[in-house]
């Protein structure tokens, strides 16, 4: 991730975060608070708005300098890295390698969360009647939900193509969120639509990303559509899975 020069947190930027974060707490239905975290406001590349790390142990909250003017259309990517925040300290706080081996669910659940925070709902728990007609707004455009998916996966599925090249390890960790974004939409879908054969079946086709990342996706997706309550316990046979992933993904011959 390039970055260019840092700048000094204003009031309104530091307001604006710790309300959303208030907001996220009650979003998310938590009863404990999270810990608080380092803000720092920086101008990320590649369309990033915010970005969050753990450093030293420290929970590191970076976002664009512009991100307050956004206003309340902000709220579902910070509410992305504030689940990362929440998946650190519930299932694998200081232990590096379950970090390393949950990298890929988090993303799975922060974009769940996001895309919830997206589509109006006002907690978790909501239930809201989707439809391939139902409308939705991202920034500053109005798609129906199945345009909107539909334009998402065609979008990951290209940013997949230009990260393998070679094969490697560090092409693989740089293509697979790209999955797990797109999953973690759909799941929200398969959970709250009436039925599932009026959507365009494009959506369940989960092949392009199988064929390029390995055929133990598709097992993977299963694993996780199915969880009904998230332990380390429960997420083992994901872990188990992604390892014969990495195995299995060789290197251009």
């Amino acid at each position: 991730m390039k970055k260019t020069n840092r700048v000094l947190i204003t009031f309104n930027q530091k307001k604006f975060i710790m309300k959303a974060y208030d907001e996220y707490h009650k979003f998310a239905e938590l009863k404990n608070r999270l810990p608080n975290f380092e803000l720092k406001t920086i101008e990320l590349n590649n369309g990033i708005l915010a970005n969050h790390r753990m450093i030293d142990g420290k929970h590191i909250l970076s976002i664009d300098t512009n991100l307050y003017k956004l206003g309340d259309t902000a709220l579902p990517y910070l509410f992305h890295e504030f689940t990362h925040l929440f998946d650190y300290e519930t299932y694998f706080k200081g232990d590096k390698n379950q970090e390393m081996l949950l990298k890929f669910f988090t993303e799975y659940s922060a974009t769940q969360i996001e895309f919830m925070k997206i589509l109006g709902f006002n907690t978790i728990s909501d239930k809201i009647n989707l439809t391939p007609n139902t409308i939705l707004q991202s920034f500053n455009k109005i798609y129906t939900v199945e345009d909107y998916l539909l334009n998402e996966r065609t979008g990951y599925i290209n940013r997949i193509k230009s990260v393998i090249i070679e094969r490697n390890m560090q092409e693989l960790f740089d293509a697979f969120p790209y999955m797990m974004y797109y999953i973690g939409k759909i799941s929200i879908i398969i959970k709250n639509t009436g039925d599932i054969k009026e959507w365009n079946p494009l959506l369940f086709d989960y092949s392009d990303f199988c064929n390029m990342i390995g055929d133990e996706c598709l097992k993977i997706i299963e694993n996780l559509f199915q969880l009904q309550s998230v332990t380390i316990e429960t997420l083992e046979p994901i872990i188990k899975l992604q390892l014969d992933v990495m195995r299995n993904f060789k290197p251009m011959q």
